[in-house]
């Protein structure tokens, strides 16, 4: 009756003060009893840390790089540098917009340098 009262647990079909299966009331020791055992034979494996191979996310990212980066995406980068950078230009003729002016100048080198950084990897690792 024992077994097959931890078969019923395992099942999901109670756990409590007290059990009723097969038409009769178990009692709470017996509950009990077969709680702890249900929990002793399935304890949670320990969690095992992960490690980070380097080398794979280097492999994945060089491939990224090399594939993704087209000629396109580096027309649209050093596009939005280019009207950014003539953004600033027209915010510099305004006196009160120097800070939106020096915004626009540093968005426009973020991204020229970004596609410059882009092709020269694409070339080095493709």
């Amino acid at each position: 009756m024992n077994t097959l009262a931890v078969y019923f647990i395992r099942l999901g079909l109670g756990f409590g003060r007290g059990m009723i299966f097969c038409g009769c009331l178990v009692k709470n020791n017996l509950g009990r009893a077969m709680e702890k055992q249900f929990r002793a034979e399935n304890k949670p494996e320990r969690k095992i840390t992960m490690s980070i191979d380097m080398y794979t996310v280097w492999q994945k990212l060089a491939y990224l790089i090399v594939h993704k980066t087209t000629l396109w995406l580096l027309f649209v980068l050093l596009g939005t540098a280019l009207a950014s950078w003539r953004l600033a230009v027209v915010l510099d003729k305004h006196n009160a917009r120097q800070r939106e002016a020096a915004l626009a100048r540093k968005t426009a080198v973020g991204y020229a340098a970004t596609a410059v950084i882009l092709w020269l990897l694409s070339v080095v690792l493709g």
